[in-house]
Parts: C-alpha cells; structure tokens; sequence
C-alpha cells in the first residue's frame, strides 16, 4: 500500500483525524506541530488498511491479527497496543461492595476495552477505598466546593489532549454527563468516548455525534450509503405543510393540556382547520403515524373501541413534564410523582426509569449543572429564556408510606378534587344534578336489560381499572353532563359510591352493588373491620409498634375467626383498608419495603404506660457495652427509642432528662462526663471502688494537677459520676469551671507505674490522706492551695492503688471552695505519653 500523501513509498502509519495512510517522511512532515502533532498514528498492515499488531522480522513486513496467519514460526515483534484509554470512575454512584470489586472490575475493563493507561476516581470525600484503590494503582481524585460529575467532566475535557484513544466514564448519572461527552466528541472525534452506568458486569454504550462518521478509504466509493443519505433528504423535503400543521396543533393543544384526542374528534378539527375534506385528513393522520410525528391507540371502553391520537414523544423534557401538569389541571388532579409518570405512560407511552426521572426532577428544580447541559434537538425544543419553571414541594404519600413531590407549573396551583373523598362528601355533591346524572347513567349501565342472557341467568357487567378506570369511562362513555366534569370530580363521585356501597371492589374490577346479590351487610361488613382493627392493634401496641405489610395477611388468618376477603368489604388493595383505620399508617422502609405503624397519637396513647426504671437501666447497660468509648447523651437517647420503640417521658420518672435519671437511678455504675458541647456517658469500669490519684515516681515528674501550659484561663468541665453525690443535681453552674488540658482514666494506666498501698504506706502523703485530716491538694501542693479539692476515700491495706483511687479535680482560682462536687472517674495531669480517650481531644 503507498502513501497517500507521496504515492512513492510504502505507508506504514495511518491518521485518522487526516484520513492517510502515511509513509515515514510524510508523517514525519505533516505531523511535526500546531494540532496535527497530537494525532494519533498507528502502524498500519502492509496487507490492508487495518492497525498492525506485529512486524514480521523475516518478511520485514507490517502485519494486522487478520494477516498474521501469513506469518507462521516467524520471527515476530508483537507492537504495544496503541489504544491511549483513560478511565473515570464514580465510586459515589458506582461504588464497589467490597475491596477485591475493584480489583475485578479493572480486569473486566481490561478484557472488554483495553488495559488502562490510568484510572481516576471520584465521589469517595472519606476516603473509605482510598487504600484499596492506591494498591491497584488507582488515583482517588476529591475537589473540595465541586460537584463529583462536574469534576469528572473537567478532568476528561482536560485530560482527553493528553494522547488518549479512548475515554470510558463509569456513573450511574449517564443520562447528565452523556450530553456533555456528545458535545466534548464533537470537538475532538478521534477519541471514542464509552460510558457504563454500572460496574460487574460493565453495561458498556458507545457515544456517538452527529459530526462524526466512521473512517473510511479515500479510494472506496461507497455510491450506496450517499444514494440512502440523498433519498432521505428527499423525503424530509416532500414532508408535506398539511403534517406540519397537523403537529404544531397538537403541540398546542399539548401546551393547554390536551394530551389525547379521539380520532373522529381530531379529524373534524383538522379537517376546519385545513380546509380540507375528510378523506384527505385521514390519510394525513395516517402518514403522519408512519412518519412517527404522531402515535394512534385504540381503547375498550364499555362496548365500544375508542381510537386516541397524541403526539409521538420518545424522551423526557421540560416542556413534556409542563403539557402533563397542565393535563392533570385540566382535570383536576393531584400532580403527584405517580398521577403525572401514569399520565406520560397513558399519553405518550413513556415509562422514564428512575435515573431519568430523577434527572427530569433536578432540571425542573433549577439544577445549575442539568441547566447548563446541552439538550438533544427536539421538535419542541425552546431558548433557554423560555424554559419552563416549577415549583415543587415534598409531602407524605399515605398509600404508599413515603415521601413524593408535589409538581406545579410555576404560578399555576389548583384544587384537586380527587382528593380526601375516602373521608367524605365534603362538597356535598350528593345534592347536585351531577351525582344524581352519574348515578342513573351507571345504573341504566350495568343492569341494561340486553345484557341479559336469560331470564334466569343475568350476566354482571363490570368495569375495569377501578376509580380511575370508571371515571374515565364515565367520562368518554356517559352523558353530555358528565362529559363536561373534569376527571378528577368523577373520580371524587366515584370514591364516594363506593363509600356508601354502591359500587363495590372485585380485585381491581368494579360492580354496581344493587345488580347482584349482597352476601355480607353493612353491619356484618362494620363487624368485620372492627375485628380487623382490633387485630392489628393488638399486633403494632407490642414493641416495636410495626409489622411488615407483607406479613400482615398472615397475622390476620391466624387472629380472624372468618376468612378475610379485602373486595368484600369494599376495598381494592390491603393497603386502601389499612387507610381506613384511623389509628395506624403505611409507611415505606428501603426501596419497596411498606411497613404498618401506629400513628403518633396512638403511639402516645400507648406510651402513657412508661417502662421500668429497671428496664430503662438494662437497655441503657446494653448500649454502652456495645459502644467501650460511652455515648453522647442525644445518641444514648436515640438508641433507647429504637429499642422501646416509643419516646421516654422523662417527667414521669420526676426528671428533666437522661443525665439526671442516671444521676438519680444509675447509681455508681454510670458516669456523665460534660464536655465542650454534649455530656458523654459511660459505664464504670469498677463500680464498687472510690478512686484517689496517686503521685508516681518516674520519668513524668510530679504530678501537678493544675493547667500548666495555658497562661489564659479556659473552662474547666465538671465530671458527675452518680453514687454518693448526695442528691445533687446536674445544672449549669456545676459545668462552670475550665477545661483540662488532658483528660485521661487513671484505672487505665500501666502496672509498671503503680505500686501497691502497702509499699508506699511510709509516704508521710498517704498517712495524711488516709487519716482524712488533710485534703489531696494540700498534700500535693502546700497549704491553702485554691486550685485543687478532693472527697474523703476509704483506704483498704491490701488493695493496690490500681484498686483505690482519688477522683480529683482541677477547678480555676475563682472556684467556690465551699461547694460541692462528685467523684471522679478522670483526673488531669500534663503528659505527653498518655492520649486522652476518644472524644476529649
């Protein structure tokens, strides 16, 4: 093959941002400086055009995989790859499970794109794999004040004119960076850019651009592909102005709500609008469908086959999200999560996947980096000035026991009636011409006199899709009155027709109750949703005051004396009778894990009874043996409520908090310690022992107790241990004093550097102390010393003093000397060598 730059000598390496195959000089010449120095050139098979993976030393020859089998027991130098990749990863999306996940997955990229020539990570600011990933050769990447996608984009846009070939970005917010790796492929299009939402297995998708086409030979003619690209051009030139019109008043219609149109309906209006006859519109609509400009369905509704047409939309935007709240106003509705994604699904047969739901909710938030991403062009794209804006709130979603966001256009809020009818005729639409037109046309419905199959056999009809289903049927199907209702007041109709049992459940079907024969009353049907009740409770009053929605059916067929039947009773699903039962709530655990609870005032009603002192303590006892470093008072507290599932009401023990019931009940097994801004609390590592510090002689010197180091004066904490504390409360004014500068657990000290009492007895200090005549300061530091006091201890002979301890304390010199304070379970003293317990740093 010659050079195609030459056309003398033979081309040995091919540019595919030039399009050449180049020999030596030529290369040389061409690629020398300014942009064209950064192309990337491999060697080419002395065969054909395709990149070569080894030179035939004995043929002195280029050779590609294809044409190696020419080369058999050659002698044979294997080229290096010339795949340039470089690898992003999210650990905060795409975060591996464990360690050796890491470890697989570079393999797995290595064996499905190529070994990488580095790999960069993001989203770990704890740097919880940060070890792991150095081992494998990995560089954890955190820019503190950026967003993680944010920095994955400016390392790629930077870091992609470094040499690489190819550029493969692991995230599972594929859909907010692939519109950047679009835009950035469009600049430099001889980097291939690959992008996998999801790691073992890689889920691998090629980003491809409009601007960039595949490499093809100078000397190949491809007549065909210019033909196909020709004809193409041709047809979108015949598309005729009459489907143009037939979209932009869909759109319009789209833009005040209306979503779905009945073909005749539709039909009538283009055919006005177009000044046309009827034929020539039908055979636009159909054009229009094979063009995908629009989409045409057929429904079942009663008897009759309905056909819709809407517009054809294959991708979530903006302006879509505002023609669907637009919809639900028109018939007002709730704009819930679930009533506008069943909307788009009804309308347009979108079903959007949580990833792309959630990135619809950040752009409609206002989300500065989706609304600086560059959108895919759309028929109904718009200036940025006119993107549409929303307001968005969250609220409790009681069917489904977890949080949802409420979705309005901004400016525009409505009253949704198809809400709050479980509870009721509010509007008193029982007294208007509306429900009673509602009520004859689903009587004259269901008990018609043809759909009789004979005089003793009647065929029940019924209607599908329960209250929503009915309502648009309703709707579509019934009298000119009931046409004119929105949706979402049928529906509120609907719901209160099955409140008073003319309409009735089977499965997720609707019946008109007075066509067949009732098999269970009302006052029966009363009964049995008392029993129900009475059921459940007995169940959520025992800690921890829920059950799991899924377990429910079973706990009721082992506690009910009859069979439970749900549509018996009224209901659709489990979870509508739950709602009927003021007294619990659904709520949802996880991802789809619904759970039953009481409701706070139930829960309250339950908690008048409070636990045993007894039972608070064991509790309190099982949390700090879990946790050797003590607790903070809020999280001891937390952990108390998640195991009595119920708030304690400290006022019912005769105290204000947590600290004080210690102080009052826990006696000398627990300590409360204040520190800088919460109390820790511990369990004592000798309970039935006083403490007393005790002076050592070794390389640390005296032991002076006082704060050396700190010239100003600083807070010093008061530390209560509850037991001989005589009654004294926990207030501020006892946590008044300045802090230590160390603070460390003189039981915890080495052996080595404590003796026991009976050697030391001759230190004139503990015959002093023991006698109680002096205090510790005055032993320790000469008489009248203002800084240091201490309890009176009980001195045992043949204890050590790892066994008895003072607890002392260092107060500042405006300590009030006449005050008193509990013994200590830490002493202060300055070292260097001992490291203060977690927490008091």
């Amino acid at each position: 093959m010659k050079c195609e730059e030459c056309d003398s000598d033979n081309a040995i390496y091919f540019c595919a941002e030039c399009d050449q195959g180049l020999c030596p000089t030529c290369d040389e010449a061409l690629h020398k400086g300014g942009k064209r120095k950064s192309h990337i050139r491999p060697k080419i098979c002395n065969s054909c055009r395709n990149i070569a993976v080894m030179r035939c030393e004995t043929c002195d020859i280029s050779a590609c995989e294809n044409c190696e089998v020419s080369h058999v027991n050659h002698s044979k130098e294997t080229f290096e790859s010339p795949k340039q990749l470089g690898v992003f990863w999210d650990f905060g999306s795409c975060k591996p499970s464990r360690a050796e996940d890491i470890r697989q997955a570079l393999n797995e990229i290595s064996q499905r794109v190529g070994v990488p020539k580095f790999v960069r990570t993001y989203g770990d600011p704890w740097g919880r794999w940060k070890e792991a990933a150095i081992k494998e050769g990995i560089t954890p990447i955190y820019f503190q004040g950026i967003k993680d996608n944010e920095a994955i984009l400016l390392d790629v846009s930077v870091l992609s004119n470094n040499g690489l070939t190819h550029v493969l970005v692991i995230t599972a917010h594929s859909l907010q960076i692939k519109p950047h790796l679009i835009q950035l492929k469009s600049n430099v299009p001889g980097i291939e850019f690959i992008i996998s939402s999801r790691i073992l297995p890689l889920q691998l998708e090629t980003i491809t651009s409009n601007e960039s086409a595949p490499i093809k030979s100078r000397n190949r003619e491809d007549n065909t592909r210019f033909s196909e690209v020709k004809e193409i051009n041709q047809i979108d030139e015949k598309k005729t102005l009459a489907i143009n019109q037939i979209w932009a008043y869909l759109k319009e219609e789209a833009s005040k709500g209306n979503l779905l149109h009945e073909v005749p309906e539709l039909i009538e209006n283009l055919r006005s609008r177009l000044k046309t006859n009827s034929d020539s519109i039908i055979k636009l609509v159909k054009t229009a469908e094979k063009k995908n400009v629009i989409r045409l369905t057929s429904r079942e509704l009663g008897d009759s086959s309905i056909e819709f047409a809407s517009l054809k939309i294959e991708q979530l935007s903006l302006d879509l999200l505002l023609w669907t709240l637009r919809s639900l106003k028109a018939d007002e509705m709730l704009p819930t999560e679930k009533a506008i994604q069943c909307r788009m699904r009804e309308a347009f047969d979108l079903k959007p996947t949580v990833a792309q739901w959630d990135h619809l909710i950040q752009q409609a938030r206002g989300h500065s980096h989706s609304s600086s991403a560059p959108v895919a062009f759309s028929l109904f794209s718009q200036p940025i000035s006119n993107v549409p804006k929303f307001s968005i709130r969250e609220i409790d979603e009681p069917s489904i026991g977890a949080k949802t966001f409420l979705i309005y256009p901004s400016g525009e809020e409505w009253v949704a009636l198809d809400q709050h009818s479980k509870f009721g005729d509010y509007l008193n639409l029982k007294d208007t011409e509306d429900w009673r037109e509602l009520m004859q046309f689903l009587e004259d419905y269901f008990t018609s006199k043809k759909h009789k199959k004979s005089l003793q056999d009647e065929e029940i009809r019924v209607i599908p899709g329960g209250r929503y289903g009915c309502a648009q049927f309703v709707k579509l199907c019934g009298p000119s009155a009931m046409r004119s209702c929105s949706l979402g007041k049928i529906s509120y109709m609907i719901q209160i027709a099955i409140n008073e049992d003319l309409l009735r459940y089977q499965r997720t079907l609707l019946v008109w109750t007075p066509s067949h024969q009732r098999s269970t009353s009302k006052i029966e049907i009363q009964r049995k949703m008392q029993a129900i009740e009475k059921a459940i409770l007995e169940y959520l009053e025992k800690p921890p005051h829920e059950i799991s929605l899924a377990q429910l059916p079973l706990l009721l067929k082992r506690s009910l004396k009859f069979q439970l039947n749900i549509t018996e009773l009224g209901f659709a699903k489990l979870k509508d009778l739950l709602l009927a039962i003021p007294s619990v709530s659904v709520e949802l655990r996880g991802t789809n894990h619904p759970f039953v609870v009481l409701n706070d005032i139930k829960l309250r009603q339950i908690s008048n009874s409070p636990p045993s002192v007894d039972q608070i303590l064991d509790l309190i006892f099982q949390s700090l043996n879990e946790n050797k470093f003590g607790l903070s008072e809020s999280k001891l507290e937390q952990q108390l409520l998640d195991r009595l599932g119920q708030p304690i009401s400290w006022a019912s023990y005769q105290v204000a908090n947590l600290c004080e019931f210690i102080q009052t009940f826990g006696k000398n097994q627990l300590e409360i310690i204040k520190t800088k801004e919460t109390y820790m609390i511990f369990r004592s590592e000798n309970p039935h022992f006083d403490y007393f510090y005790s002076p050592f002689r070794d390389s640390f010197g005296s032991a002076v107790l006082e704060q050396t180091q700190n010239s100003s004066p600083s807070p010093h904490p008061r530390h209560v241990s509850s037991g001989y504390d005589d009654g004294v409360g926990i207030s501020n004014d006892l946590f008044s004093h300045n802090h230590m500068q160390r603070i460390v657990n003189i039981s915890s000290l080495p052996m080595q550097i404590v003796k026991p009492v009976e050697e030391d007895k001759s230190w004139s200090i503990y015959e002093d102390y023991f006698n109680a005549s002096n205090d510790l300061s005055s032993s320790l530091q000469g008489p009248a010393s203002p800084h240091l006091s201490s309890d009176s201890v009980k001195f045992n002979p043949s204890a050590t003093i790892w066994n008895v301890h003072n607890r002392t304390l260092s107060e500042g010199l405006s300590h009030d000397s006449d005050s008193k304070h509990s013994r200590l379970h830490y002493s202060g003293f300055e070292s260097w060598d001992l490291r203060p317990p977690p927490g008091f740093e």
